[in-house]
């Protein structure tokens, strides 16, 4: 019961854990506190932070091998270190991702999270049919799930962004308590409906604006407002100075041309070395 109050009231519980503790299978409690800190850091998006999260859900998951939850964050922590290059290895953290999202799949058939997760690869990997497949069974599995949604939103921005914006904003119903992340995701959909302006006022609203200072960049750039977009891109490249214009629009699951070729135009005017 310590355990359900507990989780509760850091919104961390969700329905497989839920499940667990009914049937007689509660996560361990230490695991779980393992995986409440890896949380805590994860949400700090840095090289450190991401490096201490993937620390915490491994002594989770080596406390508790059954825990999918845990395998599900941590396929998150190595996508981030992919999709930002924060370490030496970063070029295979998406296959690490995969393979940690997979097995929280493989865990717990039945964690809607395990399957958004598992979505959430196959969309960087360029494969938006099984992300779409993945995202709608873990909406399935667990329709009130805002953050699901909003996953699901995410992939829909670079194929439907009209329905990406009714994704994210009805998550945003359901969660009024939204993290940043889901702020990212309703500009990602304005920047491909070309809404610069709306795209700077969801990321402007962002407490830690480190990694959707991209969009703000390109989308200053793109209404002219280049002293602005310099100031974003000075801002990146203090943050990561290899920082390259084609490395990272060539890892954004969009794979419509115009689209592709408008963002890196975006940060390019920037001033953002190619």
């Amino acid at each position: 019961m310590t355990l359900l109050i507990v989780a509760t009231l850091v919104g961390e519980i969700d329905d497989a854990e839920l499940r667990r503790i009914v049937q007689g299978d509660a996560p361990d409690l230490e695991a779980y506190e393992f995986f409440l800190r890896g949380q805590q850091a994860f949400y700090r998006y840095s090289r450190e932070s991401n490096v201490a999260a993937q620390h915490m859900y491994g002594k989770a998951i080596e406390l508790d091998p059954g825990f999918s939850r845990a395998y599900a964050a941590l396929s998150r922590t190595y996508h981030y270190d992919w999709q930002f290059a924060w370490s030496e290895l970063s070029a295979r953290s998406l296959d690490r991702a995969y393979e940690m999202a997979r097995e929280a799949v493989t865990t717990d058939e039945s964690n809607a999270r395990a399957h958004s997760e598992l979505g959430f690869v196959y969309l960087y990997q360029k494969k938006r049919e099984n992300a779409l497949m993945e995202l709608q069974r873990a909406l399935a599995l667990n329709p009130n799930d805002a953050d699901i949604m909003a996953e699901l939103s995410a992939v829909e921005a670079y194929a439907n962004p009209e329905k990406a914006l009714d994704l994210i904003r009805d998550a945003m119903r359901l969660n009024p308590h939204y993290p940043d992340w889901y702020l990212w995701y309703l500009g990602d959909a304005y920047y491909a409906l070309k809404r610069y302006r709306e795209v700077i006022e969801a990321v402007e609203l962002i407490r830690n604006p480190t990694l959707g200072r991209r969009l703000l960049a390109a989308s200053y750039a793109q209404l002219g407002k280049l002293q602005e977009a310099r100031w974003q891109a000075e801002r990146i490249l203090t943050a990561d100075p290899t920082f390259s214009v084609a490395a990272f629009v060539a890892k954004l699951p969009e794979t419509d041309p115009d689209r592709l070729a408008d963002f890196a135009d975006g940060l390019r005017k920037a001033g953002l070395p190619e």
